[in-house]
């Protein structure tokens, strides 16, 4: 990657968003995602690179679960690699 030019990145994962019956509440704020369904709650943080901004975009889509959308976040530059942790409570 020495001679490359450096390509702008993005980090994406879909965020289920309804579950075709119901919202999920879902939201995305600074370096996590979270969605809310039947009393329980999955998050997804991303741990590295620090300091990303994760925003939900548009458009819905449909899924085989429902509907989901993209929680986004631009990555620093010469960033290939980003690191997730999930817990569901």
């Amino acid at each position: 990657m020495d001679n490359e030019a450096t390509v702008p990145t993005r980090a994406l994962l879909p965020v289920l968003v309804s579950d075709s019956a119901a919202d999920t509440g879902a939201s995305a704020d600074h370096s996590s995602a979270t969605t809310l369904i039947d009393g329980g709650a999955t998050r997804w943080e991303v741990v590295a690179p620090k300091d990303l901004s994760l925003s939900l975009t548009e458009p819905q889509v449909p899924s085989r679960n429902g509907w989901v959308k993209a929680a986004v976040a631009d990555l620093p530059p010469e960033t290939r690699v980003v690191r997730w942790k999930v817990s569901v409570s």
